[in-house]
């Protein structure tokens, strides 16, 4: 008996960007969303805004989590926010009810209604508003013309080899930029690069991630077993 149809498109490839395996159209055109994530996030290392902010691993963390807004997230983004003299009114990401069922119920109790913290992007917002304050930038940073966007722009089209000539606005404070899956997957793979100059950065990045599983993913949903095997090496940033 057939219980259920799973559809998508998968492509496996080396370093190099040759092509191991592919399941349905590796040519097609895909919205990457918060696969990105890590790539925006260079800009805050690169520039050296996450340093002069006295930023540490679990930031830069939360910085590419997709997070379900659980007190560790919403505390972790506060004081963020407060180190660097910024306050939830300045996020750009827009509030939605948490995910974590823990932290839907503490609002139901207090008869709160959640805010921009509690937005699974507020992470990487806080990074934004990290750079946008090190560059001296104003407070717009979801504007496609603002340093920030830009400095996001460039770190993914220096990965991807290519320029994103189209791009659509997203609600989320970023620019969504329309990709072939092909494309995307060489994004990734040439992380291992060790010659690339944002090699060591996003190594980093995804190390931290792993380790930091509650903190980049909703709480439980990494592995133990993986966050088991990450945390043995401490020092290791390989992925």
């Amino acid at each position: 008996i057939l219980e259920s149809v799973h559809r998508g498109t998968a492509v496996v490839a080396t370093a190099e960007g040759t092509v191991v395996d592919a399941w349905g159209d590796p040519d097609r055109v895909i919205l990457p969303r918060s696969a990105c994530k890590m790539l925006q996030a260079l800009p805050l290392v690169e520039s050296g805004a996450a340093d002069a902010a006295g930023l540490g691993p679990r930031h830069l963390a939360l910085a590419c989590a997709s997070h379900d807004g659980a007190p560790m997230h919403v505390d972790l983004a506060t004081d963020w926010l407060t180190a660097i003299g910024r306050a939830e009114e300045n996020l750009r990401c827009g509030a939605h009810p948490p995910d974590n069922a823990e932290a839907r119920h503490r609002l139901r109790l207090k008869g709160l209604q959640p805010d921009q913290r509690h937005n699974n992007c507020s992470g990487k917002h806080c990074g934004f508003l990290t750079v946008a304050r090190h560059l001296g930038a104003g407070p717009e940073y979801i504007d496609p013309k603002h340093p920030v966007q830009q400095a996001a722009r460039m770190a993914i089209e220096e990965l991807a080899g290519a320029t994103a000539n189209e791009r659509l606005a997203a609600g989320f404070g970023w620019q969504r930029y329309p990709a072939l899956l092909q494309l995307n997957k060489d994004r990734f793979s040439r992380v291992t690069e060790v010659w690339h100059p944002n090699a060591k950065y996003l190594l980093a990045l995804g190390a931290e991630g792993l380790r930091s599983g509650k903190l980049t993913a909703p709480e439980g949903i990494l592995p133990a077993y993986l966050r088991q095997k990450v945390a043995q090496k401490p020092g290791d940033t390989r992925l």
